[in-house]
């Protein structure tokens, strides 16, 4: 029962992992395809697309990772004080 819990947990942390992943690359795609006037953002364009892209990376590793539960929760705080200070 704990077990089953356990995976059913870990596969929310997985799907949350990969969303926010593909969230990412969205950003690193806008921040070339589209002209600086057109999307505003606090970074400049090639900054915005490498923080995209590291973002990205790091939330797809996380997503194969079979034990990513608390690792997720520190990379998601991490993430979400450099949007606020961004």
């Amino acid at each position: 029962m704990v077990n089953e819990r356990r995976s059913i947990r870990l596969g929310r942390v997985r799907i949350a992992a990969l969303l926010l992943a593909l969230i990412q690359i969205g950003a690193a795609y806008r921040a070339v395809a589209f002209p600086p006037a057109a999307a505003p953002v606090s970074l400049s364009a090639p900054l915005e697309f490498v923080a995209a892209g590291a973002w990205a990376l790091l939330f797809g590793g996380l997503a194969l990772r079979p034990q990513a539960g608390r690792t997720f929760v520190g990379v998601l705080i991490a993430f979400a004080l450099y949007h606020t200070a961004r």
